[in-house]
């Protein structure tokens, strides 16, 4: 039988425990775009990405940009990391190229199809430095 100091202890451990993983959790902005911005982006992908990555993302001459392998390059960085790769080295044949709104609206896309909820705000890039705002890709 547990006596009441051990109860004590365990309730007192969690409720720490729980509290330090809940502030955690709320200091690590999530990054957001509009399901607008994803639509779009989808055109926008099928018009300058799926000849590399295929329709769905799922890779073909360029790797996938869903799953473990997008997981794996991006899950818990910065989305400017990711805004950064595809505005300098995207698309391939002319990096680049496509205007900063593009990249915005491919990226919302991206993030949709690797199961990123869209949100009440949109994906925005900071005008100043092209960089998208500090907010994390929800993903490990």
């Amino acid at each position: 039988m547990i006596n009441r100091s051990t109860l004590r202890t365990i309730a007192c451990t969690t409720f720490v425990a729980t509290c330090a993983f809940a502030a955690g959790q709320a200091s690590a902005q999530t990054v957001t775009y509009t399901d607008a911005q994803a639509a779009r982006g989808n055109d926008a992908f099928k018009s300058s990405c799926a000849k590399c990555h295929g329709t769905n993302a799922t890779g073909g001459e360029g790797p996938p940009l869903v799953g473990e392998k997008f997981n794996t390059d991006f899950g818990g960085k910065a989305a400017k990391a990711l805004y950064e790769k595809m505005s300098n080295a995207m698309p391939y044949d002319e990096p680049g190229t496509l205007p900063k709104e593009t990249y915005v609206i491919i990226m919302a896309h991206i993030l949709k199809l690797n199961g990123v909820p869209a949100g009440a705000g949109p994906l925005v890039i900071d005008r100043k430095s092209t960089r998208l705002n500090s907010s994390h890709i929800p993903l490990s």
